[in-house]
């Protein structure tokens, strides 16, 4: 990797890179990676762990989506997130109908998965798929906007929108509340229109 920026990481002499990463030494693809340049005997080995710019939101929506921030690393990222916040744009029609569509067919798996077997990982890797959708819209657009979008998917798909919290133990259910769920999963009531 041809680091372009370094900062300081623990207390020792590690750092995180960002930079031209090792698999596109000439930046044909103009991306960029982020490597944790640990320090072994005084030098950086060249397993030290180098991700691609792109994959690390998801890692960051998959820590979230299971609960594993510390509450300290939430507040940081919050601050973080609420900096950039006024660089949310507004949605028109035809991009939340895209967004609400790619939505509906997320739930649609969740549910098939669901019907199947409530508690088989398919089922899990389903569910977090729309949690991570739920947050990257909520990431990008905003609240608001997300209800609308989630809520449009919903009613598309004609199922629930599964809770985001890690599951019990027992299967039977999940933890915290999720004021962006149905109280129950399955098909949606049908209505008079």
């Amino acid at each position: 990797m041809k680091p372009i920026w370094r900062q300081p990481y623990g207390k020792g002499d590690d750092e995180l890179w960002i930079g031209v990463p090792s698999w596109d030494v000439e930046n044909e693809h103009g991306k960029l990676s982020i490597k944790f340049a640990y320090r072994k005997d005084g030098r950086i080995p060249r397993t030290a762990p180098e991700v691609p710019e792109e994959v690390v939101v998801e890692m960051l929506l998959m820590l979230v989506a299971h609960g594993r921030l510390s509450p300290e690393d939430r507040e940081r990222l919050e601050r973080v997130i609420s900096r950039i916040g006024g660089s949310r744009r507004q949605l028109d029609a035809d991009e939340a109908k895209r967004l609400a569509s790619y939505g509906a067919e997320l739930l649609k798996r969740f549910h098939q998965e669901y019907e199947k077997d409530p508690t088989h990982r398919d089922t899990e890797y389903a569910r977090g798929q729309v949690t991570g959708y739920r947050h990257l819209l909520d990431f990008m657009y905003g609240r608001r906007q997300t209800e609308m979008i989630v809520d449009m998917a919903s009613r598309d798909a004609g199922y629930t929108v599964p809770h985001a919290g890690p599951m019990t133990e027992d299967g039977g259910g999940y933890y915290g509340f999720d004021s962006g769920a149905h109280m129950f999963i399955g098909k949606l009531p049908e209505t008079k229109g």
